[in-house]
Order: C-alpha cells, then structure tokens, then sequence
C-alpha cells in the first residue's frame, strides 16, 4: 500500500525532529560569547587532519554506495516487484537510521569510551554489516547487516568529527570543520559513481568493495601514528 511505502519516511522524520527537540533541551545554545579570534586557514594536507579526512571521505563513500545500489539488490535478491522492494528498502533504511541515531544519541553520549576506541569499535561493526550485505538472502539477514552499519557509522562518524575538532587549536576549528565537510561531499561523490558502475559487474560487488575500503579505514585507526598514538586518550 502507499501508506507502507512513506511510513518509514514519516516514522524516520519524526524521530529525527523528537532527535532535534531532545537534543536543544539537553544542551541548548549558548549565550553571546565573546567574538572570536579571526579564523586560521588550514590545508587539507595537514597531518593533524589529514587522517580523520580519510576517514569522513571514505565512510559517506562507502554510505552513498550502499544507498545507491541497496534497492535493487532486495529487488534481485528477494524476488520482489518494484513498490514491494520500494517498501522493504524503506523498512531497512529506517532499521539503519534508527540504529544510527541510537549511537549518535544514546551511545555516544555515555562517555565511557573514548572516541578513539569507539571509532575502532564502530568501524569493526560497519565491517561486519557490509560483509552481512555480500551474502545476504533473506530479508532479516538484511536487516541485521542495515542494523550493524547504521549503528557502525552512528559511532564512527561523530567520533571522528570530535577527534578532529580536539586536534586543532580554536582558532583552527572553522578551516577543520570546513574540510569534513569537503571530505563528506568527496565521499558522496565517488560512492554515487561507483555504486552503479560496480552493480553492473555484480551484485556483490559494491558491498564487498565497501568492505574492502572500510578494512582500510580500520587499518588507518590501527596503524596510523597520530591515531596509533591516541589510543590510550
């Protein structure tokens, strides 16, 4: 029915604005403050930078990849016709969302892992999503693997953000947050033109070459100096 295939939509943007809601009466905005030195200008190629831009870029890569193509393989792989898959794929995207949102607002916030470890943590789960999408068969193998990356990159993602920002001086914060923004629409980019051309040579193709890239992104967190040197903060 019509009602099945935007349901998840509605359920989603209620969700996210009650998200939006909870988190101004959690921590609502700040007074005026004193203004602000002018702003250092930061190249991208900057080591304290460099890594956590890697890593943005390579996970919204791997997320607008999985977007891209993750309709039609319920298509294929469920046998369903165009609005079934539409709905179920709703349903699933929602299920990532939901599970996204539970790290970002619940997990994230428990303060009890530092955001090094959590990135770790959270990458180790994306992993093990997308490997769950290269053999998946049945709708609730499916769900699962939605329900690990959602909640993967609802740790990675702010993690990486907080890290970046604690690695630059305050007057280096605009040109650092600037540069996320940058890496996450260079991601975007590259996961929307290879998400398509990878289906066509298979089905499993976009998923494992996300995975591919997502154990890179681990071995970035695990091997890299300045994060290797974090991991005890």
């Amino acid at each position: 029915s019509s009602m099945g295939l935007y349901a998840p939509h509605f359920i989603l943007t209620g969700v996210s604005l009650a998200a939006a809601v909870l988190a101004l009466l959690v921590n609502p905005p700040a007074g005026a403050s004193k203004r602000s030195k002018p702003g250092r200008v930061l190249p991208p190629t900057d080591g304290r930078i460099r890594p956590f831009l890697l890593i943005t870029g390579a996970s919204y890569a791997i997320i607008v990849e999985v977007n891209v193509v993750f309709g039609f393989s319920i298509q294929d792989a469920l046998q369903l016709d165009a609005i079934a898959a539409a709905e179920v794929t709703g349903v699933m995207f929602t299920i990532m969302g939901l599970f996204s949102l539970f790290a970002q607002m619940v997990l994230v916030r428990l303060k009890r892992v530092p955001p090094s470890h959590a990135m770790r943590i959270g990458i180790a789960i994306v992993v093990a999503g997308l490997f769950g999408l290269v053999v998946a068969d049945r709708s609730i193998v499916f769900g699962l693997a939605c329900a690990a990356i959602g909640l993967g990159f609802g740790l990675v993602g702010p993690t990486t953000s907080a890290a970046c920002s604690l690695a630059l001086s305050s007057e280096e914060q605009g040109s650092g947050a600037g540069w996320m923004s940058s890496a996450r629409s260079v991601g975007s980019i590259v996961g929307a033109w290879s998400g398509g051309m990878l289906y066509a040579l298979s089905p499993q193709a976009p998923y494992t070459a996300s995975a591919v890239v997502a154990l890179g992104i681990a071995a970035l967190m695990l091997f890299h100096p300045r994060l290797r040197a974090s991991r005890r903060t």
